[in-house]
């Protein structure tokens, strides 16, 4: 299930899928690709979820992309290293914080795994929604975060999969073979 590529793997074959047989004009196909997610994604959170998002953090296909775009993002949870260490947790004095997508709050400096339910705010009193320059995360941290799955998700997936799915399914032959379908 941790398999890095289910993001990108799962976005390709819903966009092809649901653009050949014209999922925007038909309710069965929608209802295979909404109702098909959304029990694969209750069976998942309910065998291994434990209250955390586990559907969300590893299969999702839309998290794939969110998580791209959230690196562009202005805003972000931010981890204040030395606030962090200076309050240690002790007995009673700090409640445990359940981050549902599974992020790591200690060394929480990144938008993209982050789904920004404001949980863990002032949590240990070190995090807190920070402003930042749009694209900053990108240059900051690119090369060590910069994985072949989320560039293949990018390049393949956002700028060749899913423009030629909705080119596909206007082009006069993808008409014409519907209608011979059709009757």
């Amino acid at each position: 299930m941790r398999w890095p590529g289910w993001p990108f793997a799962a976005f390709v074959m819903t966009t092809v899928y649901g653009q050949l047989v014209s999922v925007y004009q038909y309710p069965g196909p929608a209802l295979v690709i909404l109702g098909g997610s959304t029990l694969a994604a209750i069976v998942v959170g309910y065998l291994y979820g434990r209250n955390h998002r586990v559907w969300c953090r590893y299969l999702c296909p839309v998290n794939g992309v969110f998580g791209l775009l959230a690196k562009l993002a202005p805003m972000h949870y931010g981890t204040d290293a030395g606030a962090w260490a200076r309050t240690a947790p002790a007995a009673g004095r700090t409640k445990q914080v359940i981050c549902a997508p599974l992020v790591p709050l200690r060394n929480l400096d990144s938008a993209s795994a982050c789904h920004m339910c404001g949980r863990c705010a002032g949590f240990r009193d070190a995090i807190e929604l920070r402003p930042r320059a749009p694209g900053s995360e990108v240059v900051r941290q690119g090369g060590a975060t910069a994985t072949v799955w989320g560039s293949l998700l990018t390049i393949t997936g956002l700028i060749g999969v899913a423009p030629a799915a909705f080119l596909w399914s206007a082009s006069p032959w993808f008409v014409a073979l519907k209608l011979q379908l059709d009757t």
